[in-house]
C-alpha cells in the first residue's frame, strides 16, 4: 500500500468516525457510575429490580431513568427515581465537522447527560416493621428528599436565580 492510499484510509476512517458518533459518547459513553451510600449501611440497594449491598457503585444508561428501592430491617423502605440531567458535554460537537450529527447522537444515546454525586441516603427508623409500601421520596441535586423538601429547595433555587438575574 501506497502512502497515498493509507492516507485516504486514515481521512476516510477520521470521517466516518466524526459523523457515526458524539463526541460525549466517545469521550464518556452513555453509562455513568453512581455511588450509592446509606445510613445505615449496608441496606439492601435495589436498582432497576436487582439488589446490592450499600455502599455500592452502580452503573446506570445516562438516557433513562433508574428506580431506587432502599431497606434495611428496622427502617422504612423508600422508592426514589433516579434521572440524569442535561450536562453540556455534547457542546464540544458544535466545533467539529458534522456537529450537529454527533449532537444528535449524543442526545439520542443520553452521552449529553449525568448523574449527580449523590448524598448519603438517610433511612428513618420505622414505627411499623410490618409495613410493605415503601415511601415515596424525590431526587434534588444528589439528595434524595420528601415531597415538601425538595419543592422548598426547588423554590429557593428559583428565587435565587430571580435575584441575582436583576
Amino acid at each position: 500500500m501506497n502512502v497515498r492510499t493509507v492516507g485516504m484510509l486514515v481521512m476516510g476512517a477520521l470521517l466516518i468516525m466524526s459523523f457515526g458518533t458524539g463526541c460525549a459518547t466517545l469521550v464518556r459513553g452513555d453509562s455513568q457510575k453512581v455511588k450509592f451510600e446509606t445510613d445505615p449501611a449496608n441496606a439492601t440497594v435495589n436498582v432497576d429490580g436487582k439488589d446490592y449491598k450499600a455502599p455500592c457503585e452502580v452503573t446506570l444508561k445516562r438516557k433513562e431513568p433508574h428506580t431506587v428501592v432502599i431497606s434495611a430491617p428496622g427502617y422504612q423502605t423508600i422508592a426514589v427515581d433516579v434521572a440524569s440531567h442535561w450536562d453540556g458535554a455534547s457542546m464540544g460537537n458544535v466545533v467539529m465537522p458534522g456537529g450537529s450529527v454527533g449532537l444528535g447522537v449524543d442526545t439520542l444515546n443520553g452521552a449529553d447527560k449525568s448523574f449527580y454525586q449523590m448524598a448519603t441516603i438517610k433511612l428513618n427508623k420505622s414505627n411499623n416493621p410490618t409495613a410493605t409500601q415503601p415511601a415515596t421520596m424525590y431526587m434534588h441535586r444528589g439528595v434524595v428528599m420528601t415531597k415538601a423538601e425538595r419543592d422548598k429547595a426547588v423554590a429557593a433555587e428559583q428565587e435565587y436565580r430571580r435575584d441575582t438575574d436583576q
